[in-house]
């Protein structure tokens, strides 16, 4: 059933047909089905751009970081940021909040990086070392 989910995406151009197929996959109590239903989903959002309220709400359930983190990521990159519930309007400035902050981390440590081998050349040169 999970594999014809996602065929089943792309092969309908009927959004509330695949929508309802969708959202009994994610109430599967399979493990191999739920999972294929997430990987339908962010097909779902790539193809469509949209989602009902049954799947945003499996997605707040499941959250980032299970089986349904890309199908949730997908979710915020696709849909366009007014069509996203609220919550998932706050998700996603959060996680934009922080891939800038990490982004700024990282960029410090590099001329940290940087500045120390620096200092340890010209400590060498003065020495007399190479």
């Amino acid at each position: 059933m999970g594999a014809a989910v996602v065929r089943l995406v792309f092969a309908c151009d009927d959004f509330d047909a695949a929508a309802a197929r969708v959202s009994r996959a994610l109430a599967s109590d399979g493990s191999g089905v739920r999972q294929l239903g997430f990987v339908a989903v962010g097909d779902m959002t790539r193809v469509f751009r949209r989602l009902t309220p049954e799947i945003y709400g499996s997605l707040r359930v499941e959250g980032l970081g299970g089986v349904a983190d890309t199908a949730f990521r997908d979710a915020l990159t696709f849909v366009p940021f007014r069509d996203l519930p609220l919550w998932f309007q706050w998700k996603r400035i959060a996680l934009t909040v922080l891939r800038v902050l990490e982004g700024y981390r990282l960029r410090l440590e590099d001329a940290a990086i940087s500045r120390r081998d620096g200092l340890r050349r010209v400590w060498r040169s003065r020495r007399g070392r190479c």
